[in-house]
């Protein structure tokens, strides 16, 4: 027999509507529960049920918590509660069990079944009705904190793809011109190639022509034609023409490759990668920012495989190479450095077998940077450059990458004397599954 409960007003206001389910094990008429808690709707909504219809009420009505009433022997009550844990949308629930007997068997089957409390009758009405509170509000409190953390998910994701798109609106210039480049050359060879065709055929009409009656005057008339038309070099520049064809359309293709790449905002796996690839893959897109600017200085070493979301890092490099060229007001040098590193707090480069991470090094002879600059330089929206030519976000973005990595990035610079940026990332979960890549010095 469930307790007559005190008003919820007895108990401090909630942050959060109470929606009690009442589950009496003894058939108790539903309609006197209901007439109990009828003045109390302004605190909160109740729901009865018996053992039978239980599960299919919780369903529902969607309760912030449950009371149950355990008969004994208890087993029908036990398996309701598992049941109701089993059931997705009310696996996280709060149960508080109400019986009349305390014996720690008992308690103890409750809480293995799934319950979150235990109440033994006799009890103080004031003390049932704040633990009711207490796991409403609770339930309510971490269902509520799961919707934020979700939304700051979504939030963060679209923060990225901003970031993205607006180093995509900066390259954009930049990524036309280096199209515009082979796809140039190509359709002048292709303009070249039907002119040297033509010729050949009219070569090849010439020899239909007199194939049936050559004479020496043929002869003579086809060998000048041959001398006029430079047949021997038409040959030769057909090859070359073909070949630079097929290489300019190998670097749009590349070009393209690389921007879908960087702009597919649903490429979260996580791979082992070749950090190397992705460092070049983001000069490639970078090309145009840097090849007026800088001259690119590549100290590869030897490095293992990284385990990360390479799309997400290669947003992280190349935010790293444009801000390096932007920092170079007219000629200057980049240098790429990479290297294993014992940890991220020691500065310089080990051996490979006392090594656990991949330190990546970008380094400019621009401008340089003061301490106060330093200080806040991954700060959100904080920028340096001009209005309209930076959104603040990049080194803010690619700090959160490096740490959703368990990586760590850092700054070093002086005002006048360039920067050097530098990711430190693990790799020891890359060792059972793939083996160290080697390059060469590019």
């Amino acid at each position: 027999m469930m307790p007559s409960l005190p008003v919820w007003n007895d108990v401090e206001s909630d942050t959060h509507q109470v929606r009690l389910l009442l589950i009496d094990e003894h058939g108790q008429s539903a309609e006197e529960l209901k007439k109990h808690f009828a003045r109390y709707a302004d605190k909160g909504a109740v729901w009865c049920a018996q053992q039978n219809n239980a599960l299919q009420t919780a369903l529902r009505v969607q309760p912030t918590v449950i009371l149950q009433g355990l008969a004994t022997p208890a087993d029908a009550g036990l398996e309701l509660i598992s049941s109701i844990r089993a059931a997705a949308t009310c696996r996280d629930v709060p149960i508080v069990v109400l019986s009349s007997s305390g014996e720690a068997v008992v308690k103890n089957a409750a809480f293995l079944a799934g319950a979150n409390d235990f109440i033994v009758e006799p009890s103080d009405e004031l003390e049932v009705i704040s633990r009711l509170h207490y796991h409403s509000n609770s339930y309510c409190t971490r269902r509520d904190l799961r919707s934020t953390a979700n939304k700051l998910e979504k939030a963060h994701d679209q923060l990225l793809q901003s970031e993205k798109m607006a180093s995509m609106g900066m390259l954009a210039a930049g990524v036309a011109h280096e199209i515009n480049n082979p796809i140039a050359f190509v359709t002048s060879n292709l303009n070249s190639l039907d002119g040297y065709c033509r010729d050949l055929f009219r070569m090849l009409d010439a020899y239909s022509t007199v194939e049936k009656r050559v004479t020496d005057t043929g002869i003579t008339a086809i060998n000048a034609l041959k001398h006029d038309l430079k047949l021997g070099d038409v040959r030769e520049d057909i090859s070359q023409i073909l070949d630079e064809c097929r290489d300019g359309m190998s670097r749009v293709r590349k070009i393209v490759d690389n921007l879908k790449s960087f702009s597919r905002m649903d490429e979260s796996e996580w791979l082992c990668a070749d950090m190397h690839e992705e460092l070049d893959r983001a000069l490639n897109l970078a090309g145009n920012e840097l090849k007026y600017k800088a001259e690119i200085v590549k100290e590869y070493a030897d490095l293992p495989q990284v385990y990360c979301i390479p799309t997400q890092l290669n947003q992280v490099f190349l935010n790293l190479l444009v801000n390096a060229a932007h920092a170079i007001e007219n000629r200057g040098r980049i240098t790429l450095t990479t290297c294993l590193s014992r940890a991220p707090d020691v500065a310089g480069c080990r051996e490979q077998d006392e090594s656990e991470w991949v330190r990546i090094a970008v380094a400019d002879t621009g401008s340089g940077m003061d301490d106060e600059t330093k200080a806040r330089i991954f700060e959100p929206f904080f920028t340096t450059k001009e209005t309209g030519k930076g959104t603040g976000l990049g080194l803010s973005v690619s700090h959160g990458i490096v740490q959703t990595h368990n990586g760590h990035i850092s700054v070093a610079s002086s005002s006048g004397e360039g920067t050097t940026f530098t990711v430190w990332l693990p790799v020891n979960r890359c060792a059972d599954v793939t083996e160290t890549v080697q390059h060469p010095e590019r």
